[in-house]
């Protein structure tokens, strides 16, 4: 193993110590770190996150651990060759659990951004789950703001939409993104 790749695994490894003081800013600054390395720590990042899958462990909402930083990276410099491992995220029901939709837009758009047609049934799939999730209506008690359940639903479906779109209009032959 380089030194870059001993370094970026460092990195990794801090980000699944189950340290219960992790804090946004900590994994913030990690994930900075990481970045430095561009496209050389997604392959890591994805490792890690499909070794997790493999174990049976959680792979995204970990207490006290902000994955969402590594997906930071992962969005910023997956290429084209991540494209189909991206898409398995999707079946993943972490992914579709819940109340949050944070990896539930991120995802996709990681997707509209490299992926191609091999893509496109996953995220159709994806489209599907998704749009069976029954959300609760948002009512902030602090500036009487409001969000009916079906907007969520309908910001889900156009993010996954204009992936699709753009898989499909991207032929499956190697390109830069």
């Amino acid at each position: 193993m380089s030194r870059k790749e001993e370094k970026i695994h460092g990195l990794l490894g801090q980000f699944f110590t189950g340290d219960p003081k992790g804090s946004f800013a900590r994994y913030s600054d990690l994930a900075k770190q990481l970045m430095a390395y561009g496209a050389d720590a997604v392959d890591p990042i994805l490792e890690k996150l499909f070794q997790r899958e493999a174990d049976g462990e959680p792979m995204l909402f970990l207490p006290g651990v902000s994955t969402f930083h590594l997906l930071k990276v992962v969005e910023r410099f997956a290429e084209r060759r991540h494209a189909e491992q991206v898409a398995r995220m999707l079946s993943w029901e972490e992914v579709v659990q819940g109340q949050d939709r944070t990896y539930r837009t991120m995802i996709p758009r990681i997707l509209e951004r490299i992926g191609d047609s091999s893509v496109v049934p996953a995220l159709e799939a994806f489209a599907e789950r998704v749009g069976a999730i029954e959300y609760e209506d948002y009512h902030d008690p602090l500036d009487h703001a409001f969000i009916p359940a079906s907007d969520y639903n309908q910001w889900d479906q156009e993010e996954i939409t204009a992936a699709i779109v753009a898989c499909k209009q991207r032929d499956s032959s190697p390109s830069r993104v």
